[in-house]
This record gives C-alpha cells, sequence and structure tokens, in this order.
C-alpha cells in the first residue's frame, strides 16, 4: 500500500489501543509519575544522572524520598545536578550521592560497581539511562556507542545483581530498567543474526554511522532486556531472584526555546503527541517504569513500556499511553537469545 504525504502531514496514525491499568498518559511529567510514591526505604541507582533525562528521574526518584545514587562520568555535572535537585526537593539534601565512572571503560565501569557494593549492600532499582549517538572506539575494542548502551550497562546490571537480589528479599522485588528508544523500530541495515551484530559492535568491519548505530545499539538494548527478564525468572539454587527488567522507549524532548528543526521533526518525522516534549515528560516514562509498583506486571514477552510506535513511511507515529507495554520490534527469537548469551560471554572475562 503507498501512504503520500500531504500538505497537512502524514496520514493519521491508527487508533490507539486500550490502556492498560498501570499505564500513564502522554504529557505526564516526571513530578506527576512520583507525586502519590512513598520509597523512603529505597534505594535507586541512575546512570548518565548528569544528563537531561537522567537528571528527570533524579528528580522524581527523589521526590519519592528515595536515596539516589546518581552516577556518570562528569562529576561537575553531577553535583550540579544534585544541587539542583536539592532545591527542588529540600528533603532530598542528605539523601543524594553520587558515583564517577565511565561506561566507555570497562575496567572503569567494574571499579565503579565495586564502590556501589561496598557502600550498598541493597540496591531496589538499577536505571541503566547512558546513552548517546557519538562516535570512537574504546580501549577494550568496542564501538563507543555499543560499550557504553550494551556491553558496559550489561556489565553494571551483572556485577550488581547480589545487591538486586538482597534488595529483593528485603522488600519483595527489585527492578532493572533499561532506557531505549523509538530508533530500536528502524529497519536493521545489516545482517540480523547476532554474531554479526557483535561484530559492529566491535566496529567490525567498520563503525556504523551515529544515526543507524544509535538505532542498532537501542533494537539490541530492548532484546537484551527482553531475554534478561526471561533469565531472571529462571529458577536457581536458591530460589527465584525476583527481580525484573524493563525496557522503555522515553519521548522526543528539547529544552526550550523550541528551535524550528524540533518543530519540523515533529511535524513530520517524529509525530509524538505531544512535540516535542520537555525533559521531565519525556523521561516520565523511564521515572514510571522505575518506580511505579505495577510497571512490572507487564506480561512476559512484552517488557517494552512504549508508545504504540507505528513506522509510515520515513516517521515514526507514536500514540497511545506512554508507559503501556508492547512486544519489541521484531526479531527471530533464537537471534534474540544467542544475542543475549554474547553479551553475557562477553562481559563475564
Amino acid at each position: 500500500m503507498l501512504l503520500l504525504l500531504s500538505a497537512a502531514g502524514l496520514a493519521s496514525p491508527p487508533p490507539p489501543p486500550p490502556p492498560w491499568p498501570f499505564s500513564c498518559s502522554a504529557g505526564s511529567t516526571v513530578q506527576d509519575i512520583a507525586k502519590p510514591l512513598n520509597m523512603s526505604t529505597k534505594l535507586v541507582v541512575v546512570t548518565g544522572a548528569d544528563g537531561r533525562s537522567g537528571s528527570a528521574v533524579v528528580l522524581a526518584a527523589a521526590l519519592t524520598g528515595a536515596r539516589v545514587v546518581l552516577a556518570g562520568r562528569n562529576l561537575s555535572k553531577l553535583i550540579a545536578t544534585v544541587n539542583a535537585t536539592a532545591a527542588a526537593v529540600p528533603a532530598a539534601a542528605g539523601r543524594l550521592e553520587t558515583e564517577v565512572f565511565d561506561l566507555a571503560n570497562l575496567s572503569d565501569t567494574r571499579r565503579g560497581a565495586a564502590r556501589l557494593l561496598l557502600r550498598h549492600e541493597r540496591i531496589d532499582v538499577l536505571v541503566n539511562n547512558a546513552g548517546g549517538a557519538f562516535g570512537g572506539m574504546t580501549a577494550d575494542g568496542y564501538a563507543a556507542m555499543f560499550s557504553v548502551m550494551n556491553i558496559a550497562s550489561a556489565l553494571l546490571t551483572n556485577l550488581l545483581l547480589p545487591a538486586l537480589e538482597s534488595a529483593a528479599v528485603v522488600s519483595g522485588g527489585a527492578r532493572i530498567v533499561n532506557v531505549a528508544s523509538a530508533a530500536g523500530f528502524d529497519p536493521l541495515p545489516l545482517k540480523h543474526d547476532a554474531s554479526s551484530m557483535m561484530g559492529w559492535a566491535r566496529g567490525v568491519p567498520h563503525q556504523l554511522s551515529t544515526d543507524v548505530g544509535y538505532g542498532v545499539s537501542k533494537f539490541l538494548v530492548i532484546h537484551y532486556t527482553n531475554e534478561l527478564d526471561k533469565w531472571l525468572r529462571e529458577p536457581t539454587p536458591a530460589g527465584y531472584r525476583n527481580v525484573n527488567a524493563l525496557a522503555v522507549n522515553p519521548g522526543y524532548f528539547r529544552v526550550p526555546p523550541f528551535t524550528l528543526s524540533d518543530r519540523l521533526a515533529c511535524g513530520t518525522v517524529m509525530r509524538f503527541r505531544p512535540c516535542p516534549q520537555l525533559p521531565e515528560q519525556g523521561a516520565a516514562p523511564i521515572a514510571f517504569a522505575a518506580l511505579v509498583a505495577g510497571a512490572d506486571s507487564a506480561p512476559e514477552g512484552k517488557r517494552l513500556l512504549d508508545f504504540e510506535t507505528t513506522r509510515i513511511g520515513p516517521a515514526y507515529f507514536q500514540h497511545g499511553d506512554n508507559c503501556a507495554p508492547r512486544a519489541p520490534p521484531k526479531w527471530e527469537a533464537a537471534e534474540a537469545a544467542d544475542w543475549f548469551k554474547l553479551v553475557q560471554e562477553a562481559v563475564q572475562r
């Protein structure tokens, strides 16, 4: 079927599905998400906490009364976020701490995780939020973008799993939230098998462009999370872990004043509702996935909290509720399982 653009924009998206009882509406802010919650006994770790979405998630966690560890590679930016959060939530002063390490360096990630484990026996929520579209290779032999969003985040998750399991024993459950993107629904410009994906993650035969690599990396985030959640549900000799994993697609957000390119993207490419969003709106699905109790009741195979994402021609339509559980972008089950295995092997070396 041929779809044509008109002067009024793209064809209308299909109607949204019925809302899930635990979803949040488009346009919700992190403040809306946090307001009814009390997490004063919980500890939340947020990577990329010195960025726009990370700062908004930190604010949400602070509003619930949780203790929050802000993890990132730039201490001055982390301190600025701590100060801004404490100014907005005076009760959070003394409940915010920083941890500096670089996810583009696996050894540094291990050191950061070790310091976290020394200070915190229990971690209730881990939000793997760090990421972005950037080039370069790491000393560990990975394209930097893939290291940060795929390999090092999986390493951090594995290293912190004992603390997540300890929290689950005390509170009845713990949670891992991996931040993905609607770009994960882009057509894949390369072989779909897991070993080829790992080759691209290592820059073989060459690095992907930042835009293409970002979409591939986020595709892999979604499928890794889905497989991680399946693995976490398997029984161990000590019983069930009671740790869940969710992926989440945040909204398209910008900091005002919105530019012409922002508005053009909203009118012709992104088609979010609303669009562009403020960081406090765009990060609301992340806060929802991390903090709201019902979010982890999403069914197996639909552990991606998202708008309904429909790709029509060159554009994304995202409609429906921000936080409804969706199926991941299509990939053969065996290849997704192989990707999870390859990442686990890589981080356990």
